[in-house]
């Protein structure tokens, strides 16, 4: 990719996205683009700023369920999204399955964040480490 990658951020906690801004700022090839506390509106946004990835925040997909994550992926289904996730969240799975293209805890360190989208965009799935392992088990509960 010759330009930026761009990013968008949807998170309702302004302390964590401020935290992910610093991270990506020293990185030359991405690009903080957009923002937003709700899922609500930020296709909009998506459109207009053209993100390659959202940063999607468990705590929306609670508030405003799949359905806002449904319909962003209906009407950009080549953007990529990273789900990220305080714990061991059981809405991962679901999430992994109508189509994120990664998981990452948003625990106090970032520092993997940027590894983290540059996977994405190049195709790979991205699951932290420390969620493999309830994901592969919740998965296989599920028979």
């Amino acid at each position: 990719m010759n330009r930026s990658i761009r990013v968008a951020i949807a998170d309702r906690h302004e302390n964590f996205r401020v935290a992910c801004k610093r991270v990506l700022e020293l990185e030359s090839d991405i690009e903080m683009v957009s923002e937003s506390s709700t899922g609500f509106g930020l296709s909009p946004l998506l459109d207009l700023m053209k993100a390659d990835v959202l940063l999607f925040d468990e705590k929306i997909w609670e508030a405003e369920g799949p359905e806002t994550f449904k319909s962003i992926r209906e009407q950009f289904p080549n953007l990529k999204i990273l789900y990220m996730v305080s714990s061991d969240d059981s809405g991962s799975l679901e999430a992994m399955h109508l189509g994120v293209n990664g998981v990452i805890e948003k625990g106090r360190n970032t520092a993997h964040l940027p590894k983290a989208i540059r996977k994405i965009v190049d195709g790979e799935l991205w699951i932290s480490r420390k969620l493999t392992s309830a994901l592969l088990q919740a998965e296989l509960q599920r028979g």
